[in-house]
């Protein structure tokens, strides 16, 4: 496979990678430095005495296997623990040393081994000690060794590292699925539309739509049943209504009963005239007669005052 540097960054590094079955399709890696440590002490550990963890008091501490530098950094998925030691220099002044690899641990989570616990475990008597397990190349051979910091922030800052590798891959993976959720949504919306226009384009009928001959009733509230009223024939069978003829004019003998009515009318009218001016009359004279009484009244008393 062909690696080449493609940019850089402080600590981060991205590769482009291509291989013979990815048909001219390149590949970009990420590759991000998380902690270097100059100063690591690795140990040869024995088998582990009891089921509550590995002891850090156990392995001889006096004497390490070997003094080592450690860098831990994340290539693609996986998470590389590289401890190097100094080897003198091939070709090199006397005294001149070079780092070379001693033992690397490739930590790769997944749904076979989802935890990291299975690569890297914490003694169960001291926060500065792991257990790693390191592997060769092919990943066929492994083993433990154990792991020691002087100083508690360098273990502080490896166990930081690992939390930090745990949760890019869960974040990696959450927008993995938020993509796929996304692409599938796509390919419904785009399928359902297909169909929709292929509804269209043919003779199919709506399953909404009424069949020839049903009726929709709908009953409002506080709406008034409407009366149907028979409707009328185009023929005119039923019965024409028409207005009622005027009325025949008066005969002659009519006409003459009328006027000698009016006539008794008004001779009755004249008697009554009469009668009633006759009797103001009267009313008249007994009146003047009253008043000449009370004057002969008043005469008599002025005589009987004198």
């Amino acid at each position: 496979c062909d690696r080449r540097n493609i940019k850089t960054r402080p600590n981060i590094q991205y590769w482009k990678m291509s291989s013979p079955g990815e048909k001219d399709e390149d590949r970009v890696v990420l590759q991000q430095r998380l902690l270097k440590t100059d100063e690591v002490f690795v140990y040869r550990i024995p088998p582990m005495k009891s089921s509550s963890g590995h002891r850090a008091e156990d392995w001889d501490l006096a004497k390490p296997l070997e003094t080592c530098s450690l860098i831990v950094e994340i290539i693609d998925d996986s998470l590389f623990c590289k401890f190097f030691n100094e080897k003198p220099k091939q070709g090199g002044p006397d005294g001149a040393t070079e780092p070379a690899l001693f033992a690397q641990s490739k930590i790769k989570l997944d749904d076979d081994v989802p935890y990291i616990n299975h690569w890297v475990e914490a003694v169960v008597d001291s926060s500065r000690y792991f257990v790693i397990r390191i592997s060769d190349g092919t990943g066929k051979r492994q083993a433990h060794i154990g792991v020691g910091f002087r100083e508690r922030d360098d273990a502080s800052n490896f166990r930081m590292s690992l939390q930090e590798y745990e949760n890019s891959l869960r974040k990696e993976r959450q927008a993995e699925e938020m993509h796929q959720a996304y692409e599938e949504e796509i390919q419904t919306s785009t399928d359902s539309k297909e169909e929709i226009d292929g509804n269209a384009a043919g003779p199919t009928t709506s399953k909404l739509s009424l069949k020839e001959g049903e009726k929709l009733h709908i009953n409002l509230k506080g709406a008034k049943p409407r009366r149907e009223t028979p409707k009328k024939s185009a023929g005119g069978g039923g019965p024409i209504l028409l207005k009622k003829p005027p009325k025949p004019p008066p005969s002659s003998d009519e006409i003459s009963v009328e006027l000698s009515g009016i006539q008794i009318g008004k001779s009755k009218s004249k008697s009554s005239r009469a009668s009633s001016s006759s009797r103001a009359s009267s009313e008249c004279d007994s009146g003047a007669a009253v008043a000449d009484f009370d004057d002969t009244d008043d005469e008599w008393g002025e005589f009987e005052g004198s």
